[in-house]
């Protein structure tokens, strides 16, 4: 079998490869049981600090993947990893009713909260916001090279620079970073667990939910209204979160057009439908909260 070279798969009966979504990794069924996921583009050190912030993650919550062993096979590093079962969200949600759709999100996004709740350690912390200023320098060049003047854009980089003193004193935690339904596990019609962990990084946690109005709000917006509320643990949700939500559903707005338009041009059509959708949400950035959210309905409604 081509990974018995790897010690820890060397009893291994048989491996099926996973050919779905847009990751470069490669990601391989072992025996029904483990997932290998090897990485051509991620250097070692980049998997040994994943996999020692999935270790850490593991030690808190079962609903990630357990991480077996790490290492190099063939000069592309590696993970095993459990290999979880279960529909992803995006399927079953629209087969549920509404109040199961809320609580379903309740549990996601409670389960998010104990993972930026882990120590990151101190070696590993860094400026956030000089970090966010520097991406944001470089995406902004390569925005307008496709917008040009285009007004609606042009007042998206001017709100997005009038954001900034949000960022100061923001610590980072263990961000997903790919937070959408179809990373999402259901069995049972329960909650099973949270895969695809390819880009782990370290950020401001809030960056963790800058997706919902692209890929969760458009499958189930009582999903992600629970998603927010759980994490906060049904209490109101503070105006600082809101105010960081916005400024980095800016920020992934601008990023996903750059990575169209010079990644993936066949899904340029797709993304300019989300964006508008999103501007649509928020009104152009001028409400504090998004439409989607509806803060006139109490959690009792669903």
């Amino acid at each position: 079998m081509p990974f018995k070279d790897i010690s820890f798969l060397k009893n291994m009966k048989q491996a099926k490869l996973i050919n779905v979504g847009f990751s470069k990794d490669e990601k391989w069924v072992i025996d029904d049981t483990y997932l290998l996921r090897i990485s051509p583009q991620k250097s070692a050190d980049l998997i040994v600090f994943q996999e020692k912030y999935l270790r850490k993650i593991n030690e808190e919550t079962s609903f990630v993947p357990k991480v077996y062993d790490a290492g190099s096979f063939q000069g592309k590093a590696y993970l095993v990893l459990d290999y979880m079962t279960g529909s992803d969200m995006e399927v079953a949600l629209p087969h549920f009713p509404l109040a199961k759709q809320y609580a379903l999100g309740k549990s996601v996004g409670a389960c998010y909260r104990v993972i930026h709740q882990i120590p990151v350690d101190q070696e590993d912390q860094y400026n956030w916001k000089e970090r966010m200023l520097k991406k944001y320098v470089n995406l902004k060049g390569r925005l307008q090279a496709i917008v040009g003047e285009d007004l609606q854009y042009l007042n998206l980089l001017s709100f997005i620079e009038s954001q900034f003193d949000l960022l100061e004193n923001r610590s980072v935690a263990i961000c997903h970073h790919d937070l959408h339904p179809r990373n999402v596990l259901i069995h049972q019609e329960a909650f099973a667990g949270l895969i695809d962990w390819e880009k782990l990084t370290l950020e401001d946690p809030y960056t963790d939910f800058q997706k919902t109005e692209f890929f969760t709000v458009p499958i189930s917006k009582c999903y992600a209204r629970g998603l927010f509320d759980g994490y906060f643990l049904g209490q109101e949700i503070p105006t600082e979160f809101w105010l960081l939500h916005r400024f980095y559903v800016a920020m992934l707005l601008i990023s996903s057009k750059v990575w169209a338009h010079e990644a993936c041009p066949s899904e340029i059509a797709f993304f300019d439908e989300r964006i508008k959708d999103v501007l649509v949400q928020w009104d152009d950035f001028t409400l504090a909260c998004p439409k989607w959210y509806d803060v006139s309905k109490s959690a009792s409604h669903f």
